[in-house]
């Protein structure tokens, strides 16, 4: 688990939030371990299911293909690959991620006039985006696994705090100029974001 503070925080400020949180910062711990402890460990066997784009789609182990694993409405893997199948799994999402969060940054970029440094993908478990001071985005493969609205919502984020870096009223008024539902999809994150995992 990672907390973020402002980068002007000295160690007693620091100390100070911590102690004044330490209640609520255990509870996330707990939720977090209790969500990691439900998923069940992956098998990768025929009938298996994967999120892609917000949707389900089964695994099929197949004799013999060209690649170790395929997508064709629906997941392919080569019976030689099973041993290396979460690895192979991980990689196929990582090249969709960049490939489609470079498309969806550019045009929210190009739509707003906030021009970012560099995209980035990340292997982070509970931090969706970020956008660094330098204006570098930073997407986790995993949201790869979450519909396209859900990609929207966190790249215009991220997108926006390259004009506003912080959270305030201003920040969220801005994203809701572009997702007015910008509530309902945060709210989708928490509820199901933990699901998102290989």
């Amino acid at each position: 688990m990672v907390i973020k503070v402002p980068y002007y925080f000295g160690d007693k400020d620091i100390e100070k939030v911590l102690e004044k949180h330490f209640d609520w910062i255990e509870k996330k711990k707990s939720d977090l371990l209790q969500r990691e402890s439900t998923i069940l460990e992956r098998k990768f066997c025929d009938g298996e299911e994967f999120f892609y784009l917000g949707n389900l789609f089964k695994l099929k182990v197949v004799d013999f293909q060209l690649k170790p694993l395929i997508f064709d409405n629906g997941f392919y893997i080569s019976k030689n690959s099973l041993p290396q199948a979460k690895n192979i799994f991980i990689k196929w999402y990582k090249n969709q991620a960049r490939e489609t969060f470079s498309e969806r940054a550019i045009f929210y970029s190009n739509l707003t006039g906030l021009k970012f440094n560099k995209l980035r993908i990340s292997s982070a478990r509970t931090n969706w985006g970020s956008c660094s001071y330098k204006n570098t985005l930073s997407f986790s493969w995993r949201l790869i696994m979450a519909p396209i609205d859900i990609i929207d919502y966190v790249v215009v984020h991220e997108i926006i705090h390259i004009l506003v870096k912080n959270h305030s009223k201003e920040f969220w008024n801005r994203v809701q100029e572009i997702v007015p539902n910008y509530k309902e999809k945060k709210k989708w994150l928490k509820e199901f974001g933990h699901e998102l995992i290989i």
